[in-house]
């Protein structure tokens, strides 16, 4: 059984399995997530690349001090993409899986997903910096100039702190 308990405003799980602490946390995150509203619109920035399925294709990163955030991005037989986030801080952890399709240079996702420390989001677009490909959730560059107040490595630094990076195949 869970026991929820609330401290300074965070909820904590005790004692609860790791798998059953996962499928609990998992399911208050879609609980929060229902009631989300995404943007009228998601438009890939200035600078976004034009992708295929297959270039999104295995498993993104994302880190964040005590954070973590990965995806793992599939194409089925069907063509059918799957993405499943999984995150994780230092008080919890949860998985969402989701399907996506591709509109124009955006990854667009069925049901928006949320980050550990991050805001709910429900598309992706892919970045490049250098050699170097990035998935983009969408709305980070426009916290990016929230934050950076418009100054370009400022703007870039936020950008890239919230990217996901591809991880190398095992």
């Amino acid at each position: 059984m869970i026991t929820n308990a609330i401290a300074f405003g965070f909820r904590l799980v005790i004692f609860a399995p790791l798998v059953e602490q996962i499928q609990f946390s998992s399911m208050m995150c879609e609980e929060r997530l229902s009631s989300w509203k995404p943007p009228s619109s998601y438009m890939a920035p200035e600078g976004a690349v034009a992708f295929r399925p297959k270039d999104v294709v295995g498993r993104w990163r994302s880190h964040g001090g005590l954070t973590s955030s990965s995806l793992t991005i599939t194409v089925e037989p069907d063509h059918h993409i799957r993405v499943s986030l999984e995150t994780r801080g230092c008080m919890d952890r949860w998985r969402l899986n989701r399907t996506a399709t591709i509109v124009g240079k955006m990854l667009l996702l069925n049901k928006p997903i949320e980050e550990y420390c991050g805001d709910p989001y429900q598309g992706l677009y892919l970045r490049r910096n250098g050699r170097e490909l990035y998935l983009v959730p969408a709305g980070a560059l426009e916290r990016a100039i929230a934050f950076g107040g418009g100054r370009r490595n400022q703007i870039e630094d936020w950008v890239s702190f919230e990217s996901f990076a591809r991880t190398p195949d095992r």
